[in-house]
């Protein structure tokens, strides 16, 4: 089992497949992890919980099953928009319903510049929803608001 941060899942997604390791398991942590409080970083934890022990036990992981490779492509497509802008998108959350991401402006030079989370949300379900079709909720939680 790996355990990963959402910035880095699709490259530890591409690594395994590059590896032929295409039935690792891995779990996907918020990002980042440094500089993260005690008590976040702990209630991330508890989150993971039911996750870690399906991964350890063989089942099945509900994340990798309804997040197949082409929605970690979709969402590296938006981490990108945002970039340009100085913004960076961090997944918190992925399930069959609901998608939870950030938007981190720390080092954006111009706030105003990224594209607001409502018109973010939009476009990242219509990139989202025909490779998870259960798919009915993206959610951005925007520092600006």
């Amino acid at each position: 089992m790996v355990v990963a941060t959402s910035k880095f899942r699709l490259l530890t997604d591409q690594v395994a497949q590059s590896l032929d390791a295409t039935d690792l398991r891995v779990l996907e942590v918020p990002h980042p992890l440094g500089g993260t409080d005690d008590s976040t970083i702990v209630s991330w934890a508890d989150a993971a919980v039911a996750e870690t022990l399906r991964l350890f036990t063989g089942a099945a992981p509900e994340a990798q099953a309804s997040k197949p490779a082409d929605v970690s492509s979709a969402i590296a497509e938006m981490q990108a928009l945002v970039a340009a802008d100085g913004g960076e998108l961090v997944l918190d959350s992925f399930d069959d319903a609901v998608a939870n991401f950030s938007l981190v402006l720390e080092s954006a030079e111009c706030r105003e510049c990224v594209m607001p989370a409502e018109h973010l949300e939009a476009i990242l379900l219509d990139k989202l929803k025909p490779h998870a079709p259960n798919l009915d909720t993206v959610r951005i939680s925007d520092p600006r608001v």
